[in-house]
């Protein structure tokens, strides 16, 4: 019996074929044969009547086939990050006539029953299983014992019993902060991290540096999230954690952030404040040069205000606005002529009657 293989019929939208397999992506052959050796045989038809195990059996299967050659495989993980395939492509060439799952169990083993006759307790490998069949119930026939997982040399042999070998346990969140400028999140940009992970290489786990090319998108705020799924640190009996960068506002030495506004404030001397006809010019986060003309005496409470030259809202799409507040700087001590720098003064004010003053 021959059918076609269409991924997008796999169960759980996104379970992958290691997933089924119950290893990683960076798994070797022979990791990827130890894994169906023992999936097949806890959930082959003849030792069980529940339809789930029937299931299993043949989604394990599928998965074997397209997993243990370098070519499919390869074409396998491409669909996966998008790069060519789509998951229900028909490019999958040893894929498009999938043999019968019991066609593939028995080409694994060269046998129907590999645990039978002479071949009691013996592997593919030619590798001798203890005896652990009185262990458990198999009501058909007790000359098909499960795998010995003292004879599986790869992994730790809790996580290589076939109760066990689906069941990894994934890494808590790495989280890492990630500092911008005002300009790369005012403009957008892309930002480069490098970070230390350890990956799996010819059976080995080997410490690298990886470099991530981190796109920020305008208006982004601190405290926005860019995760990256599964690139943590890798390892034979764990799932790798998920990478997840922080944005982070760095300082700026103009201005200041106040949502999608920005905030800039101008320091004046007091001889300034009271001209009333003075420029206030700086650079803005686009790098163009903005200026205003001043015409009334700035008091602490002044501000001005250039509408929608401001961040940009991730929500829909308005712009703030940029605010200038005034610093004014008081001389610390006056030298002259204090009388008359006084009247001088006093007539730029205007006091309240004293007869309304209250001084209670």
């Amino acid at each position: 019996v021959q059918r076609k293989m269409n991924l997008d019929e796999k169960p759980g939208a996104n379970e992958t074929l290691y997933d089924v397999l119950g290893i990683l992506s960076t798994s070797t052959r022979p990791e990827i044969d130890q894994a169906y050796e023992e999936l097949c045989i806890s959930n082959h038809p003849n030792f069980h009547d529940d339809p789930q195990k029937v299931q299993k059996f043949n989604e394990v299967a599928e998965a074997y086939e397209v997993l243990k050659r370098d070519k499919t495989r390869k074409m396998y993980d491409e669909s996966l990050l998008g790069n060519s395939l789509s998951r229900s492509s028909d490019e999958f060439s040893s894929a498009n006539c999938t043999p019968a799952p019991h066609n593939i169990f028995e080409a694994f083993y060269g046998k129907k029953n590999p645990y039978g006759d002479k071949h009691r307790n013996l592997n593919h490998r030619g590798e001798r299983y203890q005896p652990v069949s009185a262990q458990r119930n198999y009501p058909h026939y007790q000359s098909y014992p499960p795998p010995n997982p003292q004879s599986l040399p790869h992994h730790n042999p809790v996580n290589c019993h076939p109760n066990n070998i689906t069941k990894l346990v994934k890494d808590p969140d790495v989280r890492i902060p990630l500092e911008c400028t005002l300009e790369e999140l005012f403009l957008g940009s892309t930002v480069r991290k490098t970070i230390n992970r350890k990956v799996i290489q010819n059976g080995k786990i080997n410490q690298i540096e990886y470099s991530f090319d981190i796109k920020i998108n305008r208006g982004w705020k601190s405290g926005a999230e860019i995760r990256y799924t599964g690139y943590g640190d890798q390892s034979f009996d764990r799932k790798p954690a998920d990478i997840v960068f922080i944005i982070k506002e760095k300082s700026h030495p103009h201005f200041k952030r106040n949502g999608n506004d920005l905030i800039y404030i101008e320091k004046l001397t007091l001889t300034k404040a009271l001209m009333s006809n003075f420029y206030v010019t700086f650079r803005k986060l686009d790098g163009n040069i903005e200026g205003i003309h001043i015409t009334e005496i700035v008091t602490p409470s002044t501000k001005k205000v250039i509408e929608k030259e401001g961040f940009i809202s991730r929500r829909d799409e308005s712009r703030g606005d940029i605010v200038i507040y005034f610093d004014i700087i008081f001389p610390i001590s006056i030298d002259g002529d204090k009388e008359k720098i006084r009247d001088s003064l006093d007539t730029l004010f205007i006091y309240p009657r004293r007869d309304m003053m209250d001084f209670e």
